[in-house]
């Protein structure tokens, strides 16, 4: 019972930051900033909420596959808890890399680079990721490898878009 509270409170804290994030993104087209700096602040901090959210999001698959440990109740809370949130997490994921884009496009001059080819290959292979996610909820076994080579994908692109 507690630790479903805490999947609650977690979960609404997630869509309350999300409720911010589309907030955001309504906002800052009409937003006149007199310097860069707040639209450089508020990349900085999607850039680290975006690396967190994909470092997170696979931790239930990985501690239910790969570890086994003497204190397997509190990794099973802990994969409770992410397994719980993570629909509302990727939600959150979508809504920042659309936040990303956008101030990317807005404040920052396009350069065609090997970054903004990724950046276009990285949001081209969420739809399909997405719409593979939302067809899984009803019917799991059917669009489960589909959606994990996506997903893989996107995971690949995303690494090579950090790190190039």
């Amino acid at each position: 019972m507690f630790i479903k509270n805490i999947v609650r409170k977690l979960e609404g804290l997630i869509y309350i930051l999300l409720g911010v994030v589309a907030a955001t993104v309504v906002f800052i087209p009409f937003t006149s900033f007199s310097t860069d700096n707040l639209a450089e602040i508020i990349e900085e901090i999607t850039e680290v909420l975006l690396f967190a959210i994909i470092i997170l999001l696979p931790v239930p698959t990985i501690f239910n596959k790969y570890i086994k440990s003497p204190n397997y109740n509190s990794l099973n809370k802990i994969v409770y808890v992410l397994k719980n949130i993570h629909i509302a997490l990727e939600i959150l994921f979508i809504g920042l890399r659309i936040l990303h884009m956008e101030i990317n496009l807005l404040f920052e001059s396009i350069e065609w680079d090997f970054e903004m080819v990724t950046s276009i290959l990285l949001s081209l292979i969420l739809i399909p990721t997405v719409i593979y996610a939302i067809l899984r909820v009803n019917n799991s076994k059917k669009y489960r490898k589909i959606h994990r080579f996506f997903l893989t994908l996107t995971y690949l692109t995303f690494i090579i878009h950090l790190f190039h």
